[in-house]
């Protein structure tokens, strides 16, 4: 199997995003091993961190469609993730993590705009696409061991 492929690996290369640091994603982490009794391998589960916001950004486009429009509906719950990346001296900065839910939920609720950070980094939305952005890894192949391993070229930042 590998030995047909090798000389094909040169000529990979792909992109995943960068491993999550900070503080949400330190108490992540801590949460996982207190649940499951062993640190995760992040190099195998690198996704973990965003996945686990994705859940906590369905949670509050929810509330906010449910408050705004007395359902829970995609677009109406679009206009709450919207919500979620207010900017401003008077805008609450709240980390996605239970115990900062019911005060985040409440300004949610309140029609009132949010900045939240959760496990893979800060969630800023560009207003013009809706989209978020962090730093990407960009990868290749070394062959020149056995069995062949991904090593991180460079990081590429937004």
């Amino acid at each position: 199997g590998d030995m047909l492929a090798a000389p094909l690996f040169p000529n990979i290369r792909g992109s995943r995003p960068a491993l999550a640091t900070g503080p949400v994603y330190d108490q992540f982490i801590a949460a996982y091993v207190t649940r499951f009794m062993t640190e995760p391998d992040i190099t195998q589960y690198q996704y973990a961190p965003y996945a686990y916001d994705a859940a906590w950004l369905v949670f509050a486009g929810a509330v906010w469609s449910v408050q705004q429009v007395g359902a829970v509906g995609g677009i109406d719950m679009v206009d709450g993730l919207r919500q979620l990346s207010g900017a401003g001296p008077t805008v609450g900065a709240f980390d996605l993590l239970p115990g900062s839910w019911g005060e985040l939920s409440t300004e949610l609720a309140a029609g009132r705009e949010v900045n939240v950070s959760g496990a893979s980094g800060g969630l800023e939305f560009d207003p013009l696409s809706d989209e978020t952005s962090g730093p990407v890894e960009i990868w290749r192949v070394n062959s020149m061991v056995m069995p062949p391993v991904i090593v991180v070229d460079r990081v590429v930042m937004p």
